[in-house]
C-alpha cells in the first residue's frame, strides 16, 4: 500500500470519526440511539481496517529495511576483503 493510500486512509477515519463525535455533541443526540450506534460502530470497522492497512505497510517496510540491511552487510564484508587485499598488497610493497 502506498504512504498516499496510507495517509488517505487515515485522514478519511479520521474526518469521519470527528464528524460522527462533532454531530453527537452539537445536536444532543444520545449516544445509544441507533443511529448514532450505527455510525460509531461504521468507524470503528472504518478504523479497525485502517489499522490493519496500516501493520500491512509496517511489515512490508520492515521487510524492505531487512533486505537493505543484508545488502549492507554484505557491501561491507565486500569492503573488508578489499581493505585486507589493500593491506596484503602494502605489505608486500614494503617488503621488497
Amino acid at each position: 500500500m502506498s504512504a498516499k493510500r496510507s495517509q488517505l486512509l487515515a485522514w478519511t477515519g479520521f474526518s469521519l470519526m470527528l464528524s460522527v463525535l462533532f454531530t453527537s455533541l452539537l445536536t444532543g443526540v444520545n449516544a445509544h440511539s441507533s443511529g448514532v450506534e450505527s455510525d460509531l460502530k461504521s468507524t470503528r470497522d472504518a478504523l479497525i481496517k485502517q489499522r490493519a492497512d496500516i501493520e500491512e505497510a509496517i511489515d512490508k517496510k520492515g521487510g524492505q529495511v531487512a533486505n537493505l540491511q543484508s545488502e549492507i552487510d554484505r557491501l561491507r564484508a565486500y569492503l573488508r576483503d578489499t581493505d585486507h587485499a589493500l593491506s596484503s598488497v602494502d605489505a608486500a610493497l614494503r617488503g621488497r
